[in-house]
């Protein structure tokens, strides 16, 4: 259980930090921080729950390197991470 208290604490700091990129457009910071923001959401649901869905988790892990892909900005990416969305 403590897994799931040091991750859910370090997501709230690292979507703090990220929500005061986005307040103050600081792209680079938000980029960054968008990295981690997935992860630790999905390591929150791993470490919390007794019974895992696989199927959700890939989801998410999709979702992430969807969000990996789209930070690029070429026309390429946007099409392969938007795809992944799927």
């Amino acid at each position: 259980m403590i897994g799931f208290y040091i991750s859910l604490s370090l997501l709230i700091i690292v979507s703090g930090v990220h929500i005061f990129s986005l307040v103050k457009q600081n792209y680079k910071l938000k980029s960054i921080t968008k990295v981690f923001i997935l992860p630790l959401i999905i390591a929150c649901y791993l470490f919390g729950t007794k019974t895992i869905n696989w199927l959700g988790v890939s989801a998410l892990i999709c979702g992430w390197i969807g969000d990996l892909i789209l930070i690029k900005r070429s026309k390429l990416w946007m099409a392969i991470g938007g795809f992944l969305f799927l």
